[in-house]
């Protein structure tokens, strides 16, 4: 398709980096391989730029060079099509998948944001408009998952969308980190699915959903049998229930995030435990408790 867009702007050209000198005299155009069309800013009207916009990501910013993009492209490689490790140093790096929905915003500006939370030397790899990863060296100062829910929240009221976020572990770098990165990629697709009321998606949460929607169906049958009519009956006791064992039995924070007072809380956890017969402060009955939550939830969607 590029060759064919150079018969209609003789001035355009293709090229495999940007730097910002064509970024400013230059509309570049990425059709997701490496390759950039180049054409002139003169050269094109308002509709055929937005045409274009809407069939190609664009590159308009200078800040963006040409080096970033050479090591994004071999990043890639390396996580998605078994390339060689992309940087010879013995570091530890870790992957960050992103997402987002919402009002469709400009790459060049998201990646700025990227860099304000991180280091203007993190890698983002464009998967999608709307999906990436992050790759993370590890030095300085590392993000805490309170750090992870700011981004979150920057985001969603300075960009209006919502955004997922799923951070990896720090690893070296081996032909293991790719495999591991491919399964957490797959864990961050299905956390995306089943963690509906999550923006923040871990390892350490979607397992526990992975393992609740893969159960045997004769387990399944009896944990509904014992749990979920009574579950079913009563959302605000499912909803108070799960979010006391995910904030390990804390009374006053689980009373927080629900915005209902402590007796509130209180009262409904007293209630499950008079129609179940179930100590929750019990490990054994909390994760029995919760895996029937999960199944619940999976159920419902």
């Amino acid at each position: 398709m590029f060759n064919r867009l150079l018969t209609l702007y003789p001035n355009a050209f293709i090229t495999d980096s940007v730097s910002g000198h064509l970024s400013a005299e230059y509309h570049c155009f990425s059709d997701g391989t490496g390759s950039w069309l180049c054409i002139p800013k003169k050269d094109l009207c308002k509709k055929e730029l937005e045409l274009l916009r809407t069939l190609y990501p664009e590159n308009s910013h200078p800040f963006i060079d040409s080096q970033k993009n050479i090591l994004a492209r071999k990043w890639r490689d390396f996580l998605f099509q078994n390339g060689s490790i992309p940087v010879d140093e013995e570091k530890v790096f870790r992957t960050i998948c992103f997402q987002y929905t919402g009002t469709k915003t400009d790459n060049q500006e998201f990646e700025a944001a990227i860099r304000g939370f991180f280091s203007d030397d993190v890698i983002v790899i464009w998967l999608s408009e709307t999906r990436g990863v992050i790759v993370e060296e590890k030095k300085g100062n590392l993000l805490t998952e309170e750090n992870f829910v700011s981004i979150v929240n920057t985001f969603e009221s300075d960009f209006f969308i919502n955004i997922y976020l799923y951070p990896g572990k720090f690893r070296s770098l081996s032909e293991q980190f790719a495999k591991i990165f491919q399964q957490d990629f797959q864990f961050f697709t299905k956390g995306i699915k089943l963690l509906l009321k999550e923006r923040i998606i871990t390892f350490e949460k979607v397992f526990p959903v992975l393992l609740a929607e893969k159960l045997d169906p004769q387990l399944k049958e009896i944990l509904t049998g014992t749990l979920l009519p009574i579950l079913k009956d009563d959302h605000d006791i499912l909803a108070t229930v799960k979010l006391f064992i995910e904030n390990n039995l804390n009374t006053s924070l689980t009373a927080k995030k629900l915005y209902i007072h402590r007796n509130t809380l209180q009262y409904r956890i007293e209630k499950f435990i008079e129609k179940t017969g179930i100590n929750l402060k019990d490990f054994y009955g909390a994760f029995t408790v919760y895996l029937a939550c999960l199944l619940t939830e999976i159920n419902d969607i």
